[in-house]
């Protein structure tokens, strides 16, 4: 009966130990992976130091490959880790054992850029992030997470929601069809979309918004610690504008029924019925134009 017990755990143990290792495997670099996905999976990418390049699948297979910079003599310190979770899969740059799946390392000594190339069906949900390095979407279908700690973010055509994101750099996302958050700590944000809603901040650097349209009444944001900030918004618009400026003049294309007193660096007040979303904009330092597409 022991016997036959133990058997049973020594069993278990390597049963488990075959799914994980199915689960996370490394490989060395050069790295190259394809697979299928199902619609509405995920697909991640996280890397420590190096841009992320993502352009649309000919076909309906994701495809993935990675490479160090040329003459580095640390490149035999990086590997690739793929953690295939059922139906997502999540693909990481490991340096000297530490893995960017893992949100708990230190990369202040990491000095190799790698490079991930991505193609991508329309049907796969896309999370992308690196520690240092630009990012560029050039088409995508599904839902777009895209986030650095230091470079820009450029995303293309979208169909689903956007959030991008940066420590530093510009971000710029055109030909949006959904919903879009923008945000960096210093840089312009440009956005460019046939269907809002959009929220949009910086810590210092001018916005500019292009709204064909507006879906529902969720209120939106747009923030800059010092930049001029323009919104454009469809013809028809009804809800509220709330727009304020420490040092810069207001615009808006809209006749506006004021709420409160009058001030040249506080505009707050109604739009065509008034019922809508709330539309607020603030700046330290610069102009806001409100305008009329």
């Amino acid at each position: 009966m022991r016997s036959s017990t133990l058997i049973g755990i020594v069993a278990a143990a390597t049963s488990c130990s075959a799914i994980h290792a199915q689960q996370a495997a490394r490989s060395q670099l050069p790295f190259s992976w394809t697979g299928q996905l199902s619609s509405g999976a995920t697909l991640t990418i996280k890397n420590i130091n190096g841009p992320i390049d993502v352009v649309a699948a000919s076909g309906s297979r994701v495809s993935v490959r990675a490479a160090a910079d040329n003459g580095r003599s640390d490149s035999g310190d990086y590997t690739v880790e793929v953690e295939d979770h059922g139906t997502d899969v999540s693909i990481c740059t490991v340096y000297r054992g530490a893995s960017a799946c893992s949100d708990h390392n230190d990369w202040s000594n990491t000095r190799t850029a790698i490079r991930y190339t991505v193609e991508i069906p329309s049907t796969v949900e896309l999370h992308v992030a690196t520690g240092n390095g630009a990012i560029s979407v050039t088409r995508a279908g599904a839902t777009v997470t895209a986030e650095t700690g230091n470079g820009r973010v450029t995303i293309g055509a979208t169909d689903g929601q956007v959030t991008a994101s940066s420590g530093n750099g510009d971000i710029t996302v055109q030909s949006a069809r959904g919903p879009v958050k923008a945000t960096t700590g210093n840089g312009r944000v440009s956005v460019t979309t046939s269907e809002g809603p959009v929220t949009a901040r910086t810590g210092n650097g001018n916005i500019d918004v292009v709204m064909s349209a507006i879906s529902g009444d969720e209120n939106m944001t747009f923030s800059s610690g010092s930049g001029s900030i323009h919104v454009t918004v469809p013809p028809t618009f009804n809800g509220q504008l709330d727009a304020q400026t420490g040092n810069g003049s207001l615009t808006s294309d809209f006749p506006i029924t004021m709420s409160g007193r009058l001030d040249t660096h506080h505009l707050h007040g109604a739009i065509g019925t008034g019922k809508g979303p709330v539309i607020k904009i603030e700046t330290g330092n610069g102009r806001i134009e409100f305008r009329k597409g």
